[in-house]
């Protein structure tokens, strides 16, 4: 299976500083966006510290043999806990940072599928034969209370709507959400912070995606119009495409049915690169 990767993070027009960050390691296969919480102390150390210790821990817990014996999706998920339980720790060890906090989305190839990580309300998105698909659902508490029958489509401008019910650094870790993602050939993918999905709908993210110009360019188009719309907040995307996929892979059906079956309650630009295995 063959990958090209790429990344870019921005300012925007509104804000003095970037509390967002991105990361890309092909080696391991993962790619990660983090965003600082707005409101909240030390979110730029925050993301960073996200980025930089989600593929340390993924890398830790592969050495010593987990994904072999938990698989792949718990692998991923307990990474993260630990990751937030992490950042809890320095935040109350660091009176000056005590409270910061991040979104996160994360997908690692794993075989030929794509599984998709995230907390808060960082997304993840498919575009598969022109269509686009969104693979995550914001953890937020309009969501949660559409589940329970509170409110309906068309209450987005409700204030409240768009509290974090999950992210990372809580006091209390909750697990990511994972979904599992077949991989074939010529899908993109598109992982951002919601300084994207703020001031562009999916009709135009769709648009962007579509053209046939390389990930790099596609991340510049991407922030380069975020912005004209106003670029109210910290633009980051992250865009990877499928060039081949092999023909002798056996289904993701079985990576699919291991993720339903977990209890998980338990347990700057980047240049193209590509990746193979």
């Amino acid at each position: 299976m063959t990958m090209v990767y790429a990344g870019l993070t921005d300012v925007g027009r509104m804000r003095e500083t970037n509390e967002d960050a991105f990361g890309i390691d092909p080696q391991l296969g993962l790619m990660v966006v983090a965003d600082g919480l707005g409101g909240h102390p030390a979110g730029e150390v925050a993301s960073a510290f996200v980025v930089e210790a989600l593929p340390r821990q993924l890398a830790m817990g592969r050495a010593a043999g987990l994904e072999d014996t938990q698989g792949p999706a718990q692998l991923l998920s307990q990474s993260l806990l630990i990751v937030a339980e992490q950042l809890r720790d320095m935040g109350c060890a660091t009176p000056e940072q005590e409270g910061m906090g991040a979104t996160v989305v994360a997908a690692l190839v794993s075989d030929v599928t794509l599984l998709v990580a995230h907390l808060g309300d960082s997304r993840a998105y498919r575009l598969r034969n022109g269509h686009l698909e969104l693979l995550t659902r914001d953890h937020n508490l309009g969501n949660a209370l559409r589940d329970e029958g509170v409110v309906h489509d068309g209450a987005e401008d409700i204030p409240e709507y768009h509290v974090l019910r999950r992210f990372v650094g809580m006091d209390q870790p909750l697990p990511p959400d994972v979904g599992a993602f077949d991989l074939r050939q010529r899908d993109r993918y598109l992982l951002c912070s919601d300084g994207l999905t703020n001031m562009l709908d999916e009709g135009e993210i769709a648009e962007v995606l579509r053209a046939e110009t390389p990930c790099e360019q596609i991340c510049r188009q991407m922030v380069s119009r975020a912005n004209e719309a106003g670029g109210y907040d910290n633009i980051t995307v992250i865009v990877a495409e499928v060039q081949s996929v092999r023909a002798d892979h056996v289904s993701p059906s079985k990576v699919a049915q291991t993720i339903a079956s977990l209890d998980l309650e338990e347990s700057p630009l980047l240049h193209e690169t590509s990746e193979k295995g």
